[in-house]
């Protein structure tokens, strides 16, 4: 029995992640654009997300990558896992959630059931209702391609 190409994932992961901190930089253009101060919040996690996305990518980088049915699965699991954490970032940083809440928010989004622990949607800044919507784009976008 062969291990799987831990490379080929992590450089997957890592690409991965550095797409969903561009995503993030979407809802702090809306906040800036509309003069709200939760901007930095996705900044900050953008460039979170962007650090360790780039670290991954290139620790994972080489000139053949094999991706076969073992490290499909992997990266399928290690990707849902880790965008999960990453796009909870914005919830957590912004303060009023705790952790949990923040990771229940992020994976309720991306499982596109859209479910919801906060309060107060109609009152809430533009940026955070927009991560919420693209969360659950995301999500979407993800079960389809997994499907194909």
């Amino acid at each position: 029995m062969t291990t799987p190409d831990y490379r080929s994932v992590l450089y997957v992961v890592g690409m991965l992640l550095v797409l969903l901190a561009a995503m993030m930089c979407v809802p702090a253009a809306v906040d800036v654009f509309t003069h709200d101060r939760e901007w930095q919040h996705f900044i900050l996690s953008a460039v979170i997300c962007l650090f360790v996305g780039v670290l991954c990518a290139l620790s994972g980088r080489q000139k053949e990558f094999i991706i076969g049915i073992r490290e499909a699965f992997l990266i399928t699991t290690v990707s849902w896992v880790t965008i999960s954490l990453f796009a909870a970032l914005p919830f957590y940083l912004r303060g009023g959630m705790g952790l949990t809440n923040a990771v229940f928010e992020s994976v309720s989004g991306l499982t596109t059931t859209g479910s919801t622990v906060m309060v107060g949607l109609d009152g809430m800044p533009p940026g955070i209702l927009l991560w919420r919507s693209l969360l659950q784009w995301i999500g979407g976008i993800g079960i389809v391609v997994m499907a194909i």
